[in-house]
């Protein structure tokens, strides 16, 4: 929709476990100002975080966007740890490590439990190596570590919708929006559709605890517009009525 955007769920969805665990998250979200490329790397260096985590909608088409941001991030900044993850890095993890020097860490598959862990590694030092899910270099050399398993309960992890502080997300009409999902992944193998592929099994949340969701989002942001990001929400009938 021209000069309207909905709010990067994705990002949000790492970024509230990593400030229930106590780290400071902030969100830039680019597409929301159509900020240029080296905008982006300019408010990046200016704000001098420990880390940054770069994700895409457009996964395929918006890598080569992530591979230039780093590129300038890393000429004028080599402390910053830079993690970028997605649909896209996580099949072509080596070859992004493999052309991308900058880059140091590829999230691979879902992000919410992989980031967490791979952050309190690198703030405790710890081996990195023996995370789940985790493309990374040893020794030099592009290394995927054994994959982790797909999050079971999708409650069990926060959204930070309190990232959203700042932007004015609206759609269909400058009616306040967010995106939301019910379920992850399709039981169907359609051979034009990746999506059983990178979300392997279909899990779905609780009725309640999204319904909860929703109401929150209405009363304390405003929202009237829910867009749901699912790919096949009534795969369970029965839990698709309850919600």
């Amino acid at each position: 929709m021209p000069n309207e955007h909905l709010p990067p769920l994705g990002l949000l969805s790492i970024g509230g476990p990593l400030i229930d665990a106590g780290h400071e998250v902030e969100l830039l979200d680019a597409d929301y100002y159509n900020y240029k490329t080296e905008v982006v790397a300019e408010k990046i260096i200016a704000n001098s975080p420990d880390v940054i985590m770069l994700g895409h909608s457009g996964s395929t088409s918006a890598q080569p966007i992530i591979n230039e941001i780093t590129k300038i991030v890393r000429q004028n900044n080599n402390k910053i740890k830079i993690i970028i993850g997605g649909v896209f890095p996580t099949y072509h993890w080596k070859e992004i490590l493999d052309d991308n020097p900058q880059i140091d860490f590829i999230v691979c598959g879902e992000g919410e439990e992989i980031a967490l862990n791979l952050i309190t590694a690198i703030e405790n030092q710890t081996n990195l190596e023996i995370i789940k899910g985790l493309a990374l270099r040893v020794n030099g050399l592009p290394l995927k570590t054994l994959p982790a398993a797909n999050i079971k309960n999708l409650d069990d992890f926060r959204i930070g919708w309190e990232l959203m502080k700042g932007y004015n997300y609206t759609y269909w009409g400058k009616r306040k929006a967010v995106v939301i999902q019910f379920s992850r992944g399709c039981p169907y193998p359609c051979t034009y559709c990746g999506q059983s592929l990178f979300w392997k099994k279909w899990r779905h949340r609780s009725a309640q605890s999204l319904a909860d969701e929703i109401e929150m989002l209405h009363k304390k942001y405003g929202i009237i517009v829910f867009n749901f990001a699912d790919e096949n929400p009534s795969s369970n009938p029965k839990a698709w009525r309850e919600f």
